[in-house]
């Protein structure tokens, strides 16, 4: 059932591997500041991801100001133009 490294065996020997290594009254000290550390590594990805849907955002048009178009507004339009054709100049 258990293979590698999941064997209980394994396991047990691993940790008195780590108790040798640290001893068992700083065990408890590395387990806080690793869930910290793991703590703060979350909460700094979820603030960059809400940096980035902010940013994602069209900007807020000002008045008087054409509003912003999107990819989607600019493809279309090319696309019109295209099918057009040139211009053909104005004869005044």
């Amino acid at each position: 059932m258990y293979s590698g490294l999941l064997a209980p065996s394994h396991l047990i020997i691993l940790l008195l591997i780590i108790v040798l290594l640290f001893g068992a009254k700083r065990l408890p000290e590395l387990g806080r500041s690793l869930g910290q550390g793991i703590k703060e590594f979350k909460e700094r990805l979820n603030s960059k991801e809400e940096e980035f849907e902010e940013n994602k955002k069209p900007p807020e048009t000002i008045e008087g100001q054409p509003e912003a178009r999107t990819q989607e507004e600019l493809q279309k339009e090319k696309e019109v133009t295209h099918l057009k054709g040139p211009e053909s100049p104005t004869r005044r």
